[in-house]
């Protein structure tokens, strides 16, 4: 028998922008694995927590709003540019996220505890920093393990095997 953490994430938008988008800032429609690295290191302060197990669940139907955004155009590292300009953006926004994670791992108590007090060491967001969130405990969850088998394959919900 595995004990799985099991808490929320939601927030009024989310943004886990696609790489493959050039022009409009696309979306994925869930909590990307590396999104979810970066919160739970977020959450104890540490680089993003890369061991254990995870799975995220879709709690609410998947809304989406394209909205046109000013973004600061970028300087040159030397420096050599120094005039800033504004470019309008289209970026696709995620519209009432909530997803349920379920993680075990090593780093499973001290997680357990620090969303159990609604606290972290770092700001928590979904995807972008002006998507700030704050995880909601939910439990701590029995659950057997799953026997690999050659026969059928497996349907399940979005999973996450973190470990190298």
């Amino acid at each position: 028998m595995t004990t799985l953490l099991v808490f929320d994430v939601r927030g009024p938008l989310a943004h886990f922008r696609r790489p493959d988008t050039a022009v409009t800032h696309a979306t994925y429609p869930f909590l990307t694995r590396t999104a979810l690295h970066g919160l739970l290191g977020a959450i104890l302060g540490t680089e993003p927590v890369q061991d254990g197990w995870a799975a995220i669940e879709l709690r609410a139907p998947v809304r989406t709003r394209a909205q046109q955004l000013s973004m600061l155009g970028k300087m040159y590292l030397d420096g050599s540019n120094t005039k800033t300009f504004h470019r309008p953006t289209a970026v696709e926004l995620l519209i009432q996220p909530h997803y349920r994670i379920y993680y075990t791992g090593p780093k499973q108590a001290e997680l357990a505890e620090a969303i159990r007090q609604r606290r972290s060491v770092y700001p928590t967001y979904l995807g972008v920093a002006y998507a700030l969130t704050v995880p909601e405990y939910v439990g701590e969850w029995a659950a057997d393990p799953l026997e690999e088998a050659d026969e059928e394959p497996l349907l399940c919900r979005t999973v996450s095997q973190w470990q190298r």
